[in-house]
């Protein structure tokens, strides 16, 4: 990705908030295409769920006053959140910049995708590697795919964001073999991701239920 994405060729920033579809840029990798930029105040984070309560902060911080970055990656974000988002990004303030990074835009609002200037990227629609092998996992038997969960989620370098890429995987494996069941099966598994960045829901559980949906014939 070149600077150029983000700039004219009079050097002028070419819109107020940018969209970037990516599941492997980060923060700190965007940032460095703005060090030369006067900004008096850059904010970068990298969630994995942008809460309502995170936008709200968003929001206060925008409206202080200087020329203001904002890098803000993230995995998975609810309706509600979305909906404050949109309302902030219909009105910010004239010196407030955004670059939002997420790993897929149809997990937005059609409303909030209109506010971005969507920005190509080079790994877009390339899903990120995952530490889970999907064929073995797929050769397991129902059983043998519970242990697994139990004993994956007792692993203390599990992250969301690799459970995460092996949605994405599995989800590009079944499109490749044809699954005679792949429109419900795929509908079921968009479904079961949405839930996994969520606050105090059951990995274990959401992963049994992925397990069941795979033995659907």
């Amino acid at each position: 990705m070149k600077r150029d994405v983000f700039y004219t060729k009079e050097g002028t920033l070419r819109h107020q908030v940018f969209g970037l579809e990516s599941h492997c840029i980060q923060t700190g990798s965007i940032l460095d295409f703005f060090r030369d930029e006067a900004f008096d105040y850059r904010y970068t984070k990298d969630l994995d769920f942008l809460s309502l309560e995170e936008v709200r902060r968003l929001k206060s911080l925008q409206s202080e006053q200087g020329r203001k970055l904002f890098i803000i990656r993230f995995l998975q974000v609810q309706k509600e959140s979305q909906n404050a988002l949109l309302k902030m990004l219909e009105e910010p303030s004239s010196d407030s910049y955004f670059i939002f990074i997420f790993p897929h835009k149809k997990n937005l609002l059609p409303t909030l995708r209109s506010r971005m200037l969507m920005v190509q990227v080079n790994d877009q629609g390339k899903p990120q590697p995952s530490s889970i092998d999907i064929q073995e996992y797929q050769a397991r038997s129902l059983s043998e795919k519970f242990d697994f969960h139990a004993s994956l989620l007792k692993k203390k370098d599990y992250e969301k964001k690799d459970l995460l890429a092996f949605f994405d995987l599995l989800e590009s494996s079944l499109k490749k073999e044809g699954d005679s069941g792949q429109a419900q099966k795929l509908s079921e598994i968009f479904y079961l991701r949405s839930l996994i960045a969520r606050p105090q829901v059951s990995i274990k559980l959401i992963l049994d239920y992925l397990a069941l949906v795979l033995e659907q014939e």
